[in-house]
């Protein structure tokens, strides 16, 4: 009997799961119609006016508005492949990018940086007054941490993720294959050698004894 209960809980459990998440999607896809439907009745005004759209719809836009959007094009500028340069500019996009996913708890590090800045009695009744160098360290800092500063069981699970992340990442990658000098040269660019090499994979055990004739010179 307990067991058929358990069941029949779980199985309730991801129905009322399933319908929470069609219920969103339903909803966003009514969202998304909605605003595609007042867009084109707002283009269809617009033209039965001769009023250019476009301007009208500029004008809907606050400074705020377009200063985000300027700050969004310039970060999407910043992060297209402009091609290889160096390993260097590689390793700093990298960091650029993971340093831009880090979300902060800016409340934590507050509380920190007020408990580094305190006054503590000491033991003879005195107070203590902690430096600031413990908590904003410098090149030349001769602090070390202690066991408050050790981080939390959710900062080490987001760090054990991001590794994780990293590692999937990098296995989707193919492994970097070294230029042979020796190898015969068929190609004029990058994209050539890929379709000779398709070329050849597809076709060589057909044309092997042509090739091999042609180059003994006995080809017919």
């Amino acid at each position: 009997m307990r067991i058929e209960s358990q069941k029949l809980n779980r199985k309730e459990v991801h129905s009322e799961f399933s319908r929470h998440k069609q219920t969103s999607k339903e909803s966003m896809a009514h969202e998304r119609k909605l605003k595609e439907a007042q867009e084109l009745q707002a283009k269809t005004a617009a033209e039965a006016t001769n009023t250019d759209y476009d301007r009208v719809k500029n004008l809907t836009y606050t400074i705020d508005d377009v200063e985000r959007w300027e700050e969004k094009l310039s970060q999407k500028e910043a992060r297209k492949d402009h091609g290889f340069s160096d390993y260097a500019q590689i390793a700093a996009k990298k960091y650029s990018k993971m340093i831009a996913d880090i979300k902060p708890d800016l409340t934590k590090y507050r509380q920190q940086a007020n408990i580094a800045s305190m006054t503590h009695g000491s033991s003879d009744g005195t107070q203590e007054i902690v430096s600031e160098d413990a908590f904003y360290r410098s090149a030349h800092s001769l602090s070390y941490a202690n066991h408050s500063a050790a981080p939390d069981e959710l900062a080490v699970d987001r760090l054990v993720k991001d590794i994780e992340k990293q590692r999937a990442q990098r296995g989707q990658f193919s492994r970097r294959r070294a230029f042979d000098d020796e190898d015969e040269v068929t190609y004029i660019n990058e994209r050539n050698m890929r379709f000779n090499k398709k070329i050849s994979r597809a076709y060589d055990k057909y044309t092997a004894d042509i090739k091999a004739n042609f180059e003994r010179g006995t080809a017919l």
